[in-house]
């Protein structure tokens, strides 16, 4: 860029107008997650970050540069609107594209905990509990309704746990019978060991995933009673990061949300919350939806084509950074000097996309705080306040200088 001086107050601003969308962006991604297609969810997202980081620097612009502020071109503003409709869009289901794709396959854990049943004494409080939040074992009955339109040769596995963890059905196909043992009161709520088991038999090739494309259906009621902190649970749900490999949850009546939340997003799963024992069913179909392995704003939980998909992703962001990137010059053409905008904008985008990339996949860090500085980088506008643009003949206007 060339040298000159640039404007703090439009860098903060615009980077705490990035921020400020993060965290609304992040409520509304959290709202829509898993109850809209992802591609809408990605609309609206990536949209309404392209409205609000514009609205915020023709705010800025106007307040700041008064003196020099002209009306927007809005013949291009739209232009850019309609083509960050169509990409964001578009990029997402580009995105979503499955080459070489596997056969699904559903590997079921369920909690049969006492808390399950009634009839048993919390070893905690001492107090007798006579009913149970699904003492008519509704959950298998949800599973047996999942898997009704299923052809016979799909494939699912079946775990029940307790304190202990039981493989009642290996994986195999539908057609080999729709029978398993359904035990009952197995004591407490091993959740930690519950995932291990599932990952050493699939490491051990117990279970042989490899040509699958399987997705885990967890339930349970409540909280876990062989860890003390949720952190506990991060190793191993790093192994099912690194395996492709994810996890719907769904929380019955008393289930530790915390947990079952952080195990569907480390996952790139969905977490389902049920009050009604009723809406079990409902809840099963929605957390063992297998389409969501693979979106812009979460984690890739495909291990197939990885570097291809790694490639795709930082390429698609960097694009819809620059989309706005140009929203931002039609913005501010008249007053300041785009160049430098477009430049500042095309730097932030491209950070973007490998910031989303290596944080989700490579460092797994959270994916709301990656979501957060993916917003920052692409907010980030840097302004050359000597050149404030140019006055109605098309001369250049220069601020003076001591």
């Amino acid at each position: 860029m060339e040298k000159g001086r640039y404007s703090i107050k439009m860098l903060i601003g615009s980077i705490l107008a990035g921020v400020v969308f993060a965290v609304l962006g992040e409520v509304l991604y959290q709202a829509l997650k898993g109850i809209l297609p992802r591609v809408a969810v990605a609309e609206l997202y990536f949209v309404g970050l392209f409205l609000f980081l514009g609205l915020a620097i023709w705010l800025i612009g106007k307040t700041v540069y008064s003196r020099t502020y002209k009306s927007v071109p809005m013949k291009q503003w739209v232009r850019v609107f309609l083509a960050m409709l169509v990409l964001a869009a578009g990029f997402e289901l580009l995105y979503e594209i499955e080459i070489g794709k596997k056969e699904d396959a559903y590997i079921f854990a369920i909690d049969c905990s006492n808390s399950m049943y009634g009839n048993f004494t919390d070893a905690v409080t001492g107090d007798f509990v006579e009913d149970g939040n699904d003492s008519e074992g509704l959950r298998f009955r949800a599973i047996d309704s999942m898997l009704a339109d299923k052809p016979d040769d799909f494939q699912y596995a079946v775990y029940l746990f307790g304190s202990e963890v039981v493989c009642a059905r290996e994986m195999g196909p539908k057609s080999d019978g729709q029978e398993y043992p359904r035990k009952s009161e197995m004591g407490g709520t091993a959740i930690k060991l519950t995932l291990e088991t599932l990952m050493r038999d699939i490491k051990n090739k117990d279970m042989d995933l490899s040509k699958l494309n399987a997705h885990v259906i967890f339930l349970s009621d409540g909280v876990a009673t062989d860890i003390s902190d949720i952190n506990e649970i991060n190793s191993v749900l790093d192994e099912y990061v690194e395996e492709g490999l994810s996890i719907g949850t769904v929380g019955v009546i008393g289930a530790d949300e915390n947990l079952m939340t952080l195990i569907a997003d480390k996952t790139g799963g969905v977490f389902v919350n049920v009050d009604d024992v009723n809406d079990l069913e409902e809840a099963m179909f929605k957390a063992g939806d297998l389409g969501d392995e693979r979106h812009l704003l979460g984690y890739r939980n495909s291990e197939n084509l990885n570097l291809l998909y790694a490639v795709m992703r930082i390429l698609l962001i960097t694009g819809l950074g620059i989309v706005i990137g140009l929203e931002k010059a039609a913005i501010c053409e008249k007053f300041m000097d785009t160049t430098a905008v477009i430049r500042s904008s095309a730097v932030g985008s491209a950070l973007a996309g490998i910031c989303m990339e290596m944080g989700m996949n490579a460092l797994r860090m959270p994916p709301a705080l990656i979501r957060v500085l993916v917003c920052l980088l692409i907010s980030l506008t840097l302004l050359r306040e000597d050149f404030l643009g140019r006055n109605d003949s098309g001369s250049e206007v220069r601020r003076g200088r001591s």
